[in-house]
């Protein structure tokens, strides 16, 4: 067996070895139909050697593909994710999330125009708090006018 290089060899192996599986899977069925057998049953006499060997084939098969398949996985090429922020090396999953909050905020308050703060008005005194301050100072002033 040549070494594998590229994700597209795997592939067209994969492809290959998938057909192969196939047709052997589909010899044992007719084999087992033509000669009336039951593929969960164990055949005895004659048809035994001949189901074994087809047996045999087909897990080596399925061994050998699951091979393929795994180097097809390790071979093919990791897709760039785009993101929309440029990371400072070195950042764990909970730091970039921090981050992405960080310049989220930040990006918000440049859209945003910044609100002025209102000067507070200053209120008025009520009227009826100032009569009676008055009023108590009137009879205090009474008060002491007749002592």
């Amino acid at each position: 067996m040549a070494k594998i290089k590229t994700y597209e060899e795997a592939l067209d192996k994969q492809v290959e070895q998938k057909a192969a599986l196939s047709d052997k899977k589909a010899e044992l069925t007719a084999y087992l139909k033509e000669n009336k057998l039951k593929r969960n049953k164990v055949p005895e006499g004659k048809h035994a050697k001949a189901v074994d060997k087809m047996e045999s084939s087909i897990t080596t098969r399925e061994e050998s593909l699951a091979k393929t398949n795994a180097l097809v996985k390790e071979l093919k090429p990791k897709k760039e994710r785009k993101t929309s922020y440029d990371y400072p090396d070195g950042l764990t999953a909970a730091v970039k999330k921090k981050y992405r909050t960080k310049m989220r905020n930040q990006a918000k308050a440049k859209d945003k125009p910044a609100k002025e703060k209102k000067a507070k008005k200053e209120k008025p005194a009520k009227e009826g708090k100032a009569e009676k301050k008055s009023k108590k100072s009137k009879k205090s002033k009474k008060a002491s006018a007749e002592d």
